[in-house]
């Protein structure tokens, strides 16, 4: 619950208002992810990668300028912090297509404030095809 406040007062702080993570994992037939973390130093570096799966294109529409959103969570299950917590984004639709099989990354980075297991959660916003994975990691 902490780290929901914290993401709480940091949107009343800056103004905006961060997506809420969704609860469970939006499958996807139409779309492939993966979520690569990295943990170099005192950075813990994610990027989602989506693939399409159709044979035709595929056309992602967003309900804002932001594309993806990250977040950490500790081995208690609580956001200990959210890429789009400190964030603005513009407030117009845009779009963003993929050819046949074609491929798209987002990155994130977080910088961990103690050692423990954490898990790393990734979603595309997209409003036609909401993609989300996650993954747990580990940080020494």
């Amino acid at each position: 619950m902490r780290g929901r406040a914290v993401a709480v007062m940091l949107a009343l702080l800056c103004g905006c208002a961060p997506a809420a993570p969704p609860a469970a994992d939006v499958p996807s037939q139409s779309m492939i992810p993966s979520l690569n973390v990295s943990v170099e130093g005192d950075s813990v570096h994610m990027v989602l990668h989506v693939m399409s799966a159709l044979d035709t294109p595929l056309v992602l529409d967003f309900p804002s300028s932001q594309r993806a959103d990250f977040w950490v969570r500790d081995s208690a299950g609580e956001t200990v912090w959210m890429w789009s917590a400190a964030r603005s984004f513009a407030q117009v639709t845009g779009s963003e297509t993929l050819e046949a099989g074609g491929e798209r990354s987002y990155e994130g980075a977080w910088s961990p404030a103690a050692p423990g297991q954490y898990e790393a959660v990734a979603r595309l916003v997209s409003t036609s095809h909401p993609v989300q994975i996650a993954v747990p990691f580990e940080v020494r």
